[in-house]
C-alpha cells in the first residue's frame, strides 16, 4: 500500500479545551467562569505536556533536508512506515503539520496537494523547492513531547518555522503578563476565566464582572479577548467585548478598533508593559459595549424595519422568513412569561412549559408592520443566532457579527419607547463595577 505524505507528518497536538461559564448561576454575584490562577494552571499543565524543552534555532533554509526515518526497529511502526524527519545542523527532528506547512508556504509548495502525494514524491519535490529557494535565514521552533504520527512519544520536534525577527511571546509568558497586568491594577484576585482554547493559537475570555441581564433576559458577560499565535499565524490581540451564553445559541462579540494589537518582533518586555498599562482601560471599555448593546436591544422596532435589515442580511427567503418567525416567537414568549411571572433567571427551566409559539403570529405581527409592535432589536438578533447554529463555523461567526450590527441597524427614531427597563440587581452591578474601573484607571 502506498504511503503517503500526510501519514507519516506527526500531528499537532489536540488543542486544549474549555467553556468555564456554561453552567454559571446568573443569580451568584461573582463573575461567571473559573478563577484565573486555576484556569491558568490548567492550561500550562497542558502546554507543559505538549511543547516539553521549547528551544528555537536560527538555520539558513539552505541547510535543511526533508528524509524518512531510516528503516530500524525502532524507527518503524507495525504497518512498515517510517516518520517524515526534518534534517538539520542541529540533528534530525520530526514535524509537526503546522512546521510542514509553515515550510510548504515559504518555499513556494502548495501543502494541501503535495500532502496527498506519495511520501517519496513528496519528499523529492519539497527539496527541489528548497533547493530553489535558495539561502535565507529562518528560525526553527522545536519542542518535546506529545504524539508521533504513529501515536507513540516521540522525540524533538518542528512545531513551527518563522522569520528570523520573530519575537516569542509564548503561553507562559503570555499568563504571565496577564496576571503581572491583573496585580498591578489589584484586580488579579477578581478575575475569572469564561473560555480558553490553547493550541497553535490561544483564545482566552476574561472578566471582572458578575453576569447581567440582556435586554432580551438572557444573560451577558462584559469581559476581554486575549488572542495570540505561537507558529506566525497570528499577532497579539487584547479586545473588549461581550459573551451572550445561551447554551449554544449564544453571541460573541468582541471591538478589534478599542483594542490592542502587536505583531511578534521587537521587545516581548515592552510588549507585556503596554499589556498591563492598557488592562483595565479595557475591561472599563467592555462595559460600555455592553450597556450599549443592551439599551440597543431593548428598544421597540418598526416590524417593517426589522424586515428591511433581515432582508439586507440575508439573501434566501426562507432563512428572512425564519429569522422573523424567531423574532415573533420570542416576542410572544416574553409577553406570555410576564402573565405567568417568570423572571428572566428561570427563562430556560420553564421554558417547555409555555405554550409554543404559532405561526399566527407571526401574521398578525405582519399586518400591524406599520406601527410599533412588540419585536424590540434583540428579537432580531436571537433569530439570526438561532439561524447561525446551522451554518458552519467560519459563516456562524459572520453571521453574528452581522446580528450584533443590526442591533443598531433596526433602533427608532430619538425619543421612542423602550420596551423594558434592566433589572435593579443587573443595573446595580453595573454602575459599581464601571466605577470601580473609572477610579482604577484615574489612579
Amino acid at each position: 500500500m502506498t504511503t503517503l505524505l500526510k501519514d507519516i507528518i506527526t500531528p499537532d497536538p489536540k488543542p486544549f479545551s474549555r467553556n468555564y461559564a456554561g453552567h454559571a448561576d446568573p443569580r451568584a454575584n461573582r463573575p461567571a467562569g473559573a478563577p484565573f490562577r486555576r484556569a491558568a494552571e490548567a492550561q500550562l499543565e497542558w502546554y507543559d505536556n505538549e511543547y516539553r524543552s521549547r528551544k528555537d534555532m536560527e538555520v539558513n533554509l539552505s541547510e535543511l533536508r526533508l528524509a524518512q526515518a531510516s528503516s530500524q526497529p525502532l524507527n518503524i511502526n507495525r504497518l512498515g512506515k517510517t516518520p517524515l524527519l526534518l534534517q538539520t545542523p542541529h540533528g534530525a527532528m520530526q514535524f509537526r503539520t503546522t512546521g510542514l506547512r509553515n515550510l510548504c508556504s515559504l518555499v513556494g509548495a502548495p501543502f494541501d496537494f503535495v500532502s496527498e502525494l506519495p511520501a517519496d514524491y513528496a519528499v523529492r519535490d519539497i527539496n527541489y523547492m528548497i533547493a530553489r529557494a535558495g539561502s535565507k535565514s529562518i528560525k526553527l521552533r522545536t519542542a518535546e513531547g506529545g504524539l508521533n504520527c504513529f501515536g507513540v512519544e516521540g522525540d524533538r520536534k518542528v512545531r513551527a518555522i518563522v522569520s528570523p525577527r520573530y519575537a516569542a511571546h509564548d503561553l507562559p509568558h503570555l499568563l504571565d503578563t496577564v496576571a503581572e497586568a491583573l496585580d498591578r491594577a489589584s484586580i488579579g484576585d477578581s478575575a475569572y476565566v469564561m473560555e480558553a482554547h490553547v493550541g497553535s493559537t490561544t483564545r482566552m475570555w476574561l472578566t471582572l464582572s458578575p453576569q447581567m441581564r440582556g435586554a432580551d433576559g438572557f444573560p451577558v458577560t462584559p469581559g476581554i479577548k486575549i488572542r495570540n499565535g505561537e507558529s506566525g499565524n497570528s499577532s497579539i490581540g487584547v479586545d473588549p467585548g461581550f459573551l451572550r451564553t445561551i447554551c449554544t445559541n449564544g453571541l460573541i462579540h468582541h471591538d478589534a478598533a478599542r483594542g490592542l494589537r502587536s505583531k511578534h518582533t521587537g521587545d516581548s518586555d515592552e510588549l507585556a508593559a503596554n499589556i498591563a498599562c492598557n488592562l483595565p482601560r479595557l475591561f472599563d471599555e467592555a462595559h460600555q459595549l455592553t450597556n450599549a448593546a443592551n439599551l440597543a436591544g431593548a428598544s421597540r422596532v418598526q416590524f417593517a424595519a426589522a424586515e428591511r435589515a433581515v432582508q439586507a442580511t440575508f439573501l434566501n427567503k426562507k432563512q428572512q422568513s425564519y429569522v422573523m418567525r424567531v423574532a415573533c416567537a420570542e416576542a410572544r414568549w416574553r409577553e406570555l412569561a410576564a402573565a405567568a411571572e417568570i423572571s428572566w433567571h428561570d427563562r430556560g427551566v420553564r421554558h417547555d412549559d409555555l405554550e409554543p409559539v404559532s405561526a399566527s403570529v407571526y401574521e398578525e405581527l405582519s399586518r400591524a408592520s406599520e406601527r410599533a409592535c412588540d419585536i424590540i432589536a434583540a428579537d432580531i438578533m436571537n433569530g439570526m443566532t438561532q439561524l447561525a447554529q446551522q451554518f458552519d463555523s467560519h459563516k456562524r461567526q459572520r453571521t453574528e457579527r452581522a446580528a450584533h450590527e443590526v442591533l443598531y441597524a433596526v433602533q427608532p427614531e430619538e425619543g421612542a419607547e423602550s420596551a423594558l427597563q434592566l433589572d435593579l440587581t443587573a443595573d446595580d452591578i453595573y454602575r459599581r463595577n464601571a466605577a470601580f474601573h473609572r477610579a482604577v484607571i484615574t489612579n
